[in-house]
């Protein structure tokens, strides 16, 4: 039997426990196990935007600021990021922003400056120093003394539910929204790509980052990763055409490699290199949840992912990836041949207990699914010529690929 070749392939690694801690409500200052968002500053803390709370860790002491203790607005917080000056800014869900410069706190609200929501789920900040929030009833500019409005009333928005902001080269504003799609805004006009337009398989975006090339990544909530590297050309990871373990995604982290990290919904921490996914939940490792909110990596390589009930956890991926090594070696999946001309056999281990297969045709269609507790040993498969991708999970790995059936 010839080993299969596969590309885009998932490993799941159940061991290398000591590689995650988990900080939450019992152990820890955390003040509720829901963490929302994260970002690292410059002196690598980690700022941490909670159900209750800002709290701030240096990787020694916890700080937790609240509406009782501090000029916080509201303590449920959605968005963090600074300035060009070290400002901490954050968003919440009910009290608008916030400035913190390290001793005072400063409230922008529908109250105060005239927001159109105090629900700010996006803070950028453009070459000129201007504010611009992704609030739930309209996109915000602010210049400290005036504040303009985009909104489905006074624009060609198609849905003035701001969900991320990213302001890229040029200034050029790219944002996702809920039901509208993602807009591209240059100080001039719009762009919208939305699935009625046929560009995007998912109105609602829930983040936004750009990769060094300036090429857009987009996390969707039922359609997984798209990625627009400009002009026409685009790049799209989904359940149905790809590795991607999970089509619902809250969260993009890009590293200094370009490695993505994703929270999910349905897989918990999901990572892609650029040819190989992989997932790591409550289910297969020691992430406690499946439900990821958001993950970055601070300067130490440190990974650091918030959960919608599992609280804080921090990844040591050089423990993880040492102990996936190990594992990884041999092969536990064989094909033959490859390519073929109409038939081929799949080759299970015989100490391979459990397992569940899945073939799909290049346009995504399930033309065979197995999924059984017991090994079945050698099995032969006619499928009709093409390009077929596979997804096979074998006890605690998980392989994919792709194969050609000829005439």
């Amino acid at each position: 039997m010839l080993p299969l070749v596969v590309s885009g392939s998932i490993f799941v690694s159940a061991g290398a426990q000591n590689a995650w801690t988990i900080y939450n409500d019992q152990n820890s200052p955390l003040p509720i196990n829901t963490v929302r968002c994260i970002k690292v500053d410059a002196q690598n803390r980690k700022w941490i935007g909670t159900d209750w709370g800002l709290v701030v860790y240096d990787d020694v002491n916890w700080t937790v600021y609240q509406v009782a203790n501090s000029g916080l607005p509201d303590n449920s917080i959605r968005a963090i990021n600074f300035d060009a000056q070290g400002n901490v800014w954050v968003g919440t869900s009910g009290g608008g922003a916030a400035k913190f410069d390290g001793s005072n706190w400063t409230v922008y609200s529908s109250s105060t400056i005239g927001l159109p929501s105090d629900l700010v789920r996006a803070i950028a900040f453009d070459s000129y120093g201007r504010k611009w929030f992704g609030t739930s009833s309209g996109l915000v500019r602010y210049n400290d003394t005036a504040v303009t409005i985009w909104d489905i009333n006074n624009s060609p928005l198609l849905s003035h539910h701001i969900t991320c902001l990213q302001i890229g080269e040029n200034d050029v504003k790219y944002f996702g929204t809920l039901n509208g799609g993602m807009v591209y805004y240059n100080d001039t006009a719009f762009t919208f790509y939305t699935l009625w337009n046929g560009m995007l398989p998912d109105n609602s975006l829930l983040d936004l980052r750009l990769d060094t090339a300036g090429s857009r990544w987009f996390a969707m909530p039922a359609a997984g990763l798209m990625v627009h590297y400009g002009g026409t050309a685009w790049g799209w990871y989904s359940t149905s055409n790809s590795g991607m373990p999970s089509d619902a995604i809250n969260w993009l982290h890009i590293d200094k490699q370009q490695k993505k990290y994703m929270g999910s919904q349905q897989k918990g921490l999901i990572t892609f290199d650029g040819s190989n996914f992989a997932y790591y939940d409550s289910t297969n490792s020691g992430m406690p949840d499946t439900w990821a909110y958001c993950v970055e990596k601070d300067t130490n390589g440190i990974v650091w992912i918030g959960t919608y009930n599992g609280g804080l956890v921090r990844l040591d991926e050089s423990i993880l990836n040492s102990v996936a090594e190990t594992m990884m070696t041999g092969n536990l999946l064989n094909v033959f041949p490859n390519p073929n001309n109409g038939n081929f056999s799949l080759n299970i281990p015989a100490y391979i207990s459990t397992y569940s297969i899945l073939i799909t045709d290049a346009v995504g269609r399930v033309v065979y699914r197995n999924d059984k507790e017991d090994n079945a040993g050698v099995f032969t498969l006619p499928l009709k010529p093409g390009s077929y991708f596979l997804k096979a999970v074998l006890e605690d790995k998980i392989y994919t690929g792709n194969f050609m059936v000829t005439k």
